[in-house]
C-alpha cells in the first residue's frame, strides 16, 4: 500500500474544486440532471481516437482561456451528437471518448410539442459509464449536415420529423417499398403494401416521406424520382382513348363492365392471387383469366418455362419436339383423348369438333343447351349465355339463316327435352358444357350425363364434351373423371394452356384421324402449337401431375367458400344461393336454385351489381356479371380468409 499517492486534506480537494475547471481526462462523476445549452460543434469534423494518451511532457496542452468557465464543450464526446437530426443511414454504434470537459449530460430526450422543456422528459441510464468500452445511448447516424438558422437549446424538444420543403406537389407516385427497419427495395413478398408504407417506431427516417428542407443534396440519401415529364394520365383520359380505338373500350364485351356498371380497371401486372392495377393498388383476383389460372398469377415454373421458349424463338411454322411432348402430357391425363389437335382458341377448338362430327357423321344438324356458351362460332351464339347472356343478346345479328337452322337447342338438364331433339335423327352431336359455367355455375343432375351418352348411342350421335373451362379445373381427369362419362370428343382450354392463347380438341383416334392431312375434313393453324403456349401448358400439367394434393386444397377452399357466403346470405335476409363444383362457384341472388337457363334469368341483376362493387371497394375483384362464374386458385390459400370476410360485408351491402 506504500506505493499509493498520499492524498491531499479533504480542505485542499474542496479549495481546488472552487478553483475552476477541472483538468482534461477526468471522467464524469456523477450524472447531471439540470438543463443547460451546450456551444455549437465546429464546423470542421474529426473523427476522435479512441484511447487518447492523457497530456504529457511536450505536448500541446488544451489552453483554457478558450473556453467560458464552468461551461461545457458543444458536445458529449461521442462524433456527430452536434449534428442537427434527418433521415440519414444507419451506422454502427460508437464508444463515448474520455476526453470530455467537465460534465456531460447523460440522458435521452422524449420529442414533445411546441418546443416545450424537457425535464421529467430526461431519462439516464441505470449506471453512468464506466469507460470506453461502454456502448453509448444512441448510435451517430450519416455525415454531419449545413446547419440550420436557429438550434434548438439543450432541453428542448427538436420535430420527431425533419420539416419538409415548400416545393408543390409532385406527380403521383407509388410509395418506395423497403426491407423491414433498413431500405427500400422493389418488392417484399414478406410484406404487404399497408405495411411496408408504415413507418415503424425505431425505423431509420425513408427519404421519400421524410424529406429534408433548406439542405443540400444528399448522394447517400433514397429519393423518389420526379420528372415533370412521366405524369400518369387519368383514369378518364385512359378510358376514352381505349373507347376511341376498341369497340367498348375493351377486346372482349364482358369486360367493359356493362352488366355492373362504371369502368374496368387497367391491369400492369398480376402475381399469386392478387392483380396490380396502374394506379398501384391490388386486388384479390377471382375471375382467375375467366379460370385459365389454376397455379396463380406469373407461376414461377410456368414463367421459367415461358422466357425459356421465348428465348428459343416465338414461332416457327414447322413442327417442333414440344409439340409432341405436350400431346404426351394431355394423352397421358386424359385417357378417353387418344389423339388430338391443338388451336389457338376454345372457340376454335369447338368449331372444329363440330366440323368433325358433321364430317364424320355425314349430319349437319348441332344440338346444344340454352344458356352454354361455347364461343363465337356461327352455330352456337343461337341461346347463347356469357358475354352474349350479359347484354342481353344471346342471338347475335351476323349468324347465316341457314347456320342458325342447324342448331337445334335443348333445355340443360332436362333429358325429355334432349330426347325430343334428337328424335329426328339428324343431329350429328350433342355439345355440352358438362358443368354450365357460362350462366353462373350450374351443375349437372344427377344421371343427367349419362342420360345424355345413353340417348346419343341410341341415335347415333357423337357427345362431346366443351370442357374449355372445366378441363383440369374440377379434377385432374376433367369433368368426364369427375363424373364418370367418357365422351366421343372433347375440347379443351384455359388451364390446359398455362394462361396462354391455346387450346386442344381430341377423342376417338378413329374420328381425330379424319383431319387432314391424314382425313379429308381440313383445319389449320398459323400459330397452332405455339412454341410458347406449348412450353406454358407442358409446365403446368406438369406441375398438376407432380403435386397430388392440389384438388384436394382446392376441394377444401371451396367448401369452406360455399359455407361462408351461403350464411352470410342467410345472416342477412337475402334470397340466394351459392352454386359451386370444385374450384368454380357462383353467388346468385334469387329465389331458387339455377338449374337451367330458365331459372338463371331471374336472378336480382341490381342487387349482384351492388354486391360486385361492394367487394371492389373492399379490394376484392369478380367477374362483372351475374352470369359468369368465380374461380379459386392454389395461391388463394393465404388470402382466402380476408378475402371471404370482404365478400360477407359486402353480401350485407347489396342487402
Amino acid at each position: 500500500m506504500g506505493s499509493r499517492r498520499a492524498r491531499p486534506p479533504r480542505d485542499r480537494r474542496r479549495q481546488a474544486s472552487r478553483a475552476g475547471p477541472r483538468r482534461v481526462g477526468r471522467r464524469v462523476p456523477v450524472r447531471v440532471h439540470e438543463p443547460r445549452a451546450l456551444r455549437r460543434g465546429g464546423r470542421r469534423r474529426r473523427r476522435q481516437r479512441r484511447h487518447a494518451p492523457a497530456p504529457g511532457e511536450g505536448r500541446r496542452r488544451l489552453r483554457r482561456r478558450r473556453r467560458r468557465r464552468r461551461r461545457a464543450i458543444g458536445h458529449d464526446g461521442r462524433p456527430g451528437r452536434s449534428d442537427p437530426g434527418g433521415p440519414r443511414r444507419r451506422r454502427a454504434h460508437r464508444r463515448r471518448h474520455l476526453l470530455v470537459f467537465r460534465q456531460v449530460r447523460l440522458g435521452v430526450l422524449r420529442t414533445l410539442p411546441r418546443r416545450r422543456r424537457v425535464c421529467s422528459g430526461l431519462r439516464g441510464p441505470a449506471h453512468p459509464p464506466d469507460g470506453p468500452a461502454q456502448r453509448s445511448g444512441s448510435p451517430a447516424r450519416g455525415p454531419p449536415r449545413r446547419p440550420r438558422r436557429r438550434r434548438h437549446r439543450h432541453g428542448e424538444a427538436r420535430r420527431s420529423l425533419p420539416r419538409r420543403d415548400q416545393r408543390g406537389p409532385g406527380p403521383r407516385r407509388p410509395p418506395g417499398r423497403r426491407l423491414p427497419g433498413l431500405r427500400r427495395v422493389l418488392d417484399d413478398p414478406r410484406r404487404r403494401r399497408a405495411g411496408l408504407d408504415r413507418r415503424r417506431p425505431g425505423d431509420a427516417r425513408v427519404a421519400h416521406r421524410d424529406r429534408p428542407g433548406r439542405c443540400r443534396h444528399r448522394p447517400d440519401l433514397l429519393r423518389g424520382r420526379r420528372r415533370p415529364g412521366a405524369r400518369r394520365r387519368p383514369m378518364s383520359d385512359r378510358w376514352e382513348r381505349a373507347l376511341e380505338l376498341m369497340p367498348g373500350g375493351v377486346n372482349s364485351p364482358v369486360r367493359a363492365f356493362q352488366g355492373v356498371g362504371g369502368r374496368p380497371p387497367f391491369v400492369s401486372s398480376a402475381r399469386g392471387p392478387y392483380l396490380r392495377t396502374v394506379e398501384g393498388e391490388e386486388l384479390v383476383d377471382f375471375i382467375a383469366s375467366w379460370g385459365a389460372i389454376i397455379l396463380g398469377h406469373a407461376h414461377p415454373d410456368v414463367v421459367a418455362a415461358v422466357v425459356d421458349a421465348a428465348a428459343r424463338g416465338t414461332s416457327y411454322g414447322v413442327p417442333t419436339l414440344g409439340e409432341v411432348e405436350y400431346a404426351e402430357q394431355i394423352a397421358g391425363m386424359l385417357p378417353h383423348v387418344e389423339m388430338l389437335r391443338m388451336v389457338n382458341s376454345g372457340t376454335e377448338a369447338t368449331m372444329s369438333a363440330a366440323r368433325l362430327a358433321r364430317g364424320a357423321t355425314g349430319r349437319e344438324v348441332i344440338l346444344k343447351f340454352e344458356g352454354c356458351y361455347h364461343g363465337h362460332g356461327d352455330a352456337f351464339l343461337v341461346k347463347a349465355g356469357s358475354g352474349a347472356a350479359t347484354l342481353g343478346e344471346p342471338d347475335s345479328p351476323g349468324v347465316p339463316g341457314g347456320t342458325a337452322a342447324t342448331t337445334r337447342i335443348a333445355r340443360f338438364n332436362d333429358l325429355d327435352s334432349a330426347a325430343a331433339a334428337l328424335a329426328p335423327g339428324d343431329v350429328a352431336a350433342v355439345v355440352v358444357e358438362p358443368v354450365a359455367g357460362n350462366m353462373g355455375v350450374v351443375p349437372p343432375e344427377p344421371g343427367f350425363l349419362e342420360g345424355l351418352r345413353s340417348l346419343t348411342d341410341r341415335h347415333g350421335t357423337l357427345l362431346i364434351f366443351d370442357e374449355v373451362m372445366t378441363g383440369f379445373r374440377v379434377g385432374p381427369g376433367g369433368a368426364a373423371g369427375r363424373y364418370g362419362v367418357t365422351p366421343d370428343l372433347t375440347t379443351l382450354g384455359k388451364v390446359v394452356a398455362g394462361g396462354t392463347p391455346a387450346a386442344v380438341y381430341g377423342g376417338r383416334r378413329d374420328l381425330v384421324s379424319r383431319m387432314a392431312p391424314t382425313g379429308p375434313i381440313y383445319q389449320a393453324g398459323t400459330l397452332a402449337g405455339n412454341p410458347l403456349a406449348v412450353a406454358a401448358g407442358i409446365a403446368t400439367l406438369r406441375r398438376i401431375e407432380r403435386d397430388p394434393g392440389l384438388y384436394d386444397r382446392l376441394e377444401a377452399m371451396g367448401a369452406e367458400t360455399e359455407e361462408r357466403l351461403g350464411a352470410a346470405l342467410r345472416r342477412h335476409g337475402i334470397d340466394g344461393t351459392v352454386q359451386r363444383v370444385g374450384s368454380m362457384f357462383t353467388v346468385f341472388f334469387g329465389p331458387k336454385v339455377v338449374r337451367s337457363w330458365d331459372d338463371a334469368v331471374t336472378v336480382d341483376r341490381d342487387r349482384f351489381a351492388r354486391f360486385f362493387h361492394a367487394a371492389l371497394r373492399r379490394g376484392v375483384l369478380l367477374p362483372p356479371s351475374p352470369f359468369e362464374a368465380l374461380f379459386l386458385t392454389d395461391a388463394h390459400g393465404d388470402v382466402l380468409d380476408g378475402a371471404l370476410g370482404a365478400l360477407e360485408s359486402a353480401i350485407g351491402d347489396a342487402a
